[in-house]
């Protein structure tokens, strides 16, 4: 399974249209794919039609499997499904330094989901949080979506030293016009 990350700290640059683009191809290739919804304004889960309340909130998804299993619908296109977002996805990072191991535990439902599809899309949020750094140690690539402007680029520039100062690999980082 290929995690993929759609991430950048500034907003309005294409990461949910780019996450449903992407996620679309690799479904319509044949692959069994998933689009995650980590972002409270639910743009991704609106975009799909699917109401974004999960029951028990964001915390759910992190204490048991068959909470996060329960969570995921179907989206109307074959290969293709997604686990919406709903408002409590604003304290994700609350609940993940609440979370024992809580590094290990993303990594772990990452790893859960890929008993059941071939790639996972993200859609982040525009912030540069734990949820973020948790995010760039377990997904396999993250992908940064940018218009032509110098705070675009500058934040780009912000989260490969931030790979750099933190031993994380830069090799994964994907830039990319949208």
């Amino acid at each position: 399974m290929k995690s993929i990350a759609v991430y950048n700290f500034k907003g309005g640059v294409g990461k949910t249209t780019s996450t449903v683009n992407f996620a679309y191809i690799a479904s319509e290739g044949g692959g069994n794919t998933l689009v995650w919804d980590l972002d409270p304004q639910g743009s991704l889960s609106y975009i799909f039609r699917i109401n974004n309340k999960i029951k028990g909130g964001a915390e759910n998804l992190f204490a048991r499997k068959h909470y996060l299993l329960d969570a995921i619908r179907e989206t109307g296109y074959s290969n293709l499904d997604i686990l919406p977002s709903d408002f409590s996805m604003r304290n994700m990072d609350i609940i993940l330094e609440d979370v024992k191991k809580s590094k290990k535990r993303l990594r772990g439902i990452l790893d859960q989901l890929g008993e059941a599809y071939d790639y996972v899309f993200i859609d982040c949020p525009a912030s540069f949080s734990t949820l973020s750094e948790h995010l760039f140690q377990s997904v396999n690539f993250l992908l940064v979506p940018m218009i032509p402007s110098v705070l675009s680029i500058r934040s780009y520039h912000s989260v490969v030293d931030y790979f750099i100062s933190n031993d994380l690999d830069p090799g994964k980082i994907v830039p990319f016009f949208s």
